[in-house]
């Protein structure tokens, strides 16, 4: 029961430093730099793929876009679990960012430019609170879904196909490191999250912090080892380590699988109205790809969009007829020539001279049949 609502409000910055604060904003610009630094690196390369008129956005391939992403119906078509861990994910995520610009907002912009505007506090507050450790709770949840999915079930179509010639094409030990990595990066940024709650609560104790229902639980879980004055001296501790997870996963985020977040929007808008029923026109005289000009921009962020999930391989019927041949390696393999081709211009094909990453899984890329090996 909370005595007065009207009092409910934190200080952003509890106990910290003012050092400390300092610090934090200018490793958070750093942080960006290297994000949008990372975008527009991704949009230069989409910048010198074809443009066509069966790609172009309309509000109604947009809008259809945004549905689909956000009731995930594509996945819980074809993968009940799958559906469900990234339905958890992805709302528990995009509650946390809406959260983190909720606070930026009331603090970084009103607080020093119009003060009484501020809104973070009273009712609001504990409404935001509460929110904010559901969206957690979804995150963690589906996490531990896609973990268990990963560590104890590890279906085949999750697992890298060993070959011997990977020049063109990331070893699966590296592909397998960052799934993890990107796994655990969100791991730690939603455990820490509630442990930074739960350790400022358990220093005060404020009876409207009920409404942060799981870091109050946490907190009373704590309270036997840790004392008020305990907890105040560990908070800028375990502030510092939740701030420098978050930051770095935003760092990564073009970087890595996780870009998806966004390429997967404009896919989705393309692939919503049979834009890619019939194959596109070849453009090189070879009938096929020799170079990153030759792909349609919306094939170029097709490619970023991939996060490796197996649905193509699973899906494919020359591969589930044992046929060798592995869709996702020839994704790889493409995905691997544009970015090196972005930085020096090498030459490659898919067609009329065959690019080495694109050979079937678990068959060596140059043919010979004294080196297949089985994936």
């Amino acid at each position: 029961m909370i005595a007065d609502p009207a009092a409910a409000g934190r200080p952003v910055f509890y106990a910290l430093p003012e050092w400390l604060v300092v610090v934090f904003y200018l490793l958070s610009a750093l942080a960006l730099g290297i994000f949008f630094y990372g975008a527009y690196r991704r949009w230069r390369v989409y910048g010198r793929g074809r443009r066509t008129p069966e790609e172009r956005l309309t509000m109604a391939r947009a809008v259809r876009a945004v549905v689909e992403i956000f009731l995930n119906r594509a996945l819980w078509r074809d993968d009940r679990y799958a559906g469900a861990a990234h339905t958890l994910v992805f709302w528990g995520f995009g509650g946390l960012f809406i959260a983190t610009l909720i606070v930026l907002v009331d603090n970084d912009l009103l607080r020093p430019l119009i003060p009484r505007w501020q809104f973070l506090h009273g009712a609001f507050y504990l409404g935001f609170s509460w929110a904010a450790d559901l969206f957690g709770l979804a995150l963690l949840a589906g996490l531990a879904i896609f973990a268990t999915r990963r560590w104890l079930r590890w279906p085949p179509r999750l697992q890298y196909a060993t070959r011997e010639d990977t020049r063109h094409l990331p070893s699966p030990l590296a592909l397998v490191h960052e799934d993890w990595i990107f796994l655990l990066l969100l791991v730690a940024a939603g455990l820490g999250g509630f442990v930074v709650e739960a350790v400022r609560i358990a220093a005060t104790w404020p009876p409207f912090e009920r409404a942060s229902f799981a870091g109050w639980a946490l907190a009373g879980m704590l309270s036997g080892a840790l004392g008020s004055g305990r907890a105040q001296a560990i908070f800028p501790y375990t502030w510092v380590v939740h701030a420098l997870t978050a930051l770095a996963f935003v760092a990564y985020i073009p970087h890595s699988k996780a870009w998806h977040m966004v390429a997967a929007w404009y896919t989705t808008a393309l692939a919503g109205d049979g834009a890619r029923r019939t194959l596109p026109q070849a453009a090189s005289d070879g009938g096929g790809y020799a170079r990153l000009a030759d792909l349609t921009v919306g094939e170029l962020v097709m490619l970023d969009a991939c996060t490796r999930c197996g649905r193509c391989e699973a899906e494919c019927p020359a591969a589930a007829s044992g046929f060798p041949l592995s869709p996702r390696n020839l994704i790889l393999a493409l995905r691997a020539q544009v970015e090196a081709e972005a930085i020096r211009p090498p030459r490659f094909a898919v067609a009329g001279g065959a690019l080495p990453a694109a050979a079937p899984s678990g068959a060596d890329p140059s043919g010979h049949p004294d080196h297949a090996k089985g994936g």
